[in-house]
């Protein structure tokens, strides 16, 4: 498997699985990510797009904001081979990325972003200090390498996707 900067083709496959991948109220308009500091990746395997990530670069920082695999290609060890391409990628920068928060969410989702916490966890993320609410959706913020603090994170966010959605953004620690 590879990660490349999507051509034009793997951008068509990307829209697909980013629209599966994420509810309504946390995506983003596509054409945010054509900004200069914000990177969509496709993950390729036989030259098969089978995810993505959207990065935001800022300084020292790397922002996950989005990772998906393809719904029909999950639990097939994509994800951990994924993330171990884009640790390699951006070797020597802060790595970090929002999950859903699992301490105040409903029974019936808890167990769904406990699992995803558990699979970032043996990737070798750790769990942060911080956590935030952002598009009045509360989250948990998980690391690599290093932690950041809540000033980083609002300003990587605005490094990647100016000031207005930063506005919007309406972030809060929690």
């Amino acid at each position: 498997m590879i990660l490349r900067l999507a051509n034009a083709e793997d951008k068509k496959k990307i829209k697909e699985i980013y629209n599966e991948a994420f509810p309504a109220v946390e995506k983003k308009p596509f054409f945010l990510f054509r900004r200069k500091h914000v990177k969509l990746y496709a993950l390729i395997d036989d030259e098969v797009c089978v995810g993505l990530f959207i990065a935001v670069e800022h300084k020292d920082m790397v922002f996950i904001d989005y990772f998906a695999i393809d719904k029909n290609c999950r639990g097939k060890g994509y994800g951990s081979t994924a993330l171990t391409l884009l640790k390699n990628k951006y070797e020597g920068k802060r790595i970090f990325l929002e999950i859903e928060d699992t301490m105040e969410c409903l029974k019936e989702h808890k167990e769904l972003r406990e699992k995803r916490k558990q699979f970032y966890m043996t990737n070798g993320f750790l769990r942060s200090h911080l956590r935030v609410n952002a598009f009045t959706q509360d989250f948990e913020i998980m690391y690599y390498s290093s932690d950041i603090s809540f000033d980083e994170y609002t300003q990587t966010f605005k490094n990647g996707y100016g000031s207005i959605v930063s506005y919007m953004m309406h972030p809060k620690k929690l």
